[in-house]
């Protein structure tokens, strides 16, 4: 039987290092914008809500003075 070659730990070890952090680079970056894109969506709903309840009042305000007159 002849010997096999063997691939250097130290080959192994850098490319298991370089797999674990670009996964944990893609993991970050990737929970971060979906994150961001959930809080985005909800601050544009309250922003809408704030505008309907700011035209709402204004309306109440103008059938208010409509009625006085």
């Amino acid at each position: 039987m002849a010997p096999q070659k063997k691939s250097p730990t130290w080959v192994k070890d850098l490319l298991v290092a370089f797999a674990a952090t670009t996964l944990s680079i893609i993991l970050t970056f990737g929970t971060t914008g979906i994150i961001n894109r959930v809080k985005q969506k909800q601050e544009r709903k309250l922003t809408a809500l704030m505008v309907m309840g700011s035209i709402e009042q204004y309306a109440r305000q103008l059938d208010s003075l409509k009625q006085e007159k």
